[in-house]
């Protein structure tokens, strides 16, 4: 409807609306480190769903990450295996599917990267069901804003966050990307 266009607009915010926008939020994004792993980003489609826009609870402002912990919300990559992604734009990110049986830095919860090296990961990763998707060079990813008031933050090898509750993140865009030689290295 109308209404959730608006209220999409107004969580995306103008520097996050378009395609481009998005694609340059992407890219500059990516620690580029020698080894480090490069994406590239192949397209966007806007996530526009009704339930999921109406449920989130956006705080007053939209910040950069390092400013947003426990005062605002911020942008943040979200990655899953390719299977799930219809299921989060449809349905969101909730937590009844938040996957306890992995041994999460911060418990079961909602998570999101700043980097999409670090999301990709999760697009990817092996587990002993899904061995198929260890080798994949395409995936989908979201770019959510996460209410982060009652956030908590994480930093290993990459930043990430955690949210606990299903109100405190909304998927604004589903992300295809594509895994590119490592930053340093050439390919043959």
């Amino acid at each position: 409807s109308e209404s959730d266009h608006a209220t999409w607009e107004a969580l995306a915010t103008p520097a996050f609306n378009t395609e481009e926008a998005v694609k340059s939020f992407f890219e500059k994004s990516q620690e580029n480190r020698p080894g480090r792993l490069r994406l590239r980003f192949k397209g966007a489609s806007k996530v526009v769903n009704p339930r999921s826009l109406a449920a989130f609870r956006a705080s007053s402002e939209l910040r950069k990450h390092s400013s947003a912990l426990h005062v605002a919300d911020t942008l943040l990559f979200h990655g899953s295996y390719a299977h799930n992604i219809p299921n989060l734009c449809t349905d969101g990110i909730l937590m009844a599917r938040a996957n306890s049986t992995r041994r999460l830095t911060m418990g079961p919860g909602i998570y999101g990267a700043v980097d999409p090296q670090m999301s990709w990961e999760y697009c990817t990763r092996e587990t002993e069901k899904e061995s198929r998707y260890k080798y994949a060079n395409e995936a989908h990813m979201c770019l959510c804003r996460f209410n982060l008031t009652n956030g908590d933050y994480s930093k290993r090898r990459f930043e990430e966050y955690a949210v606990f509750s299903d109100d405190a993140c909304v998927v604004l865009w589903d992300i295809k990307v594509e895994r590119l030689p490592s930053f340093g290295t050439t390919s043959r």
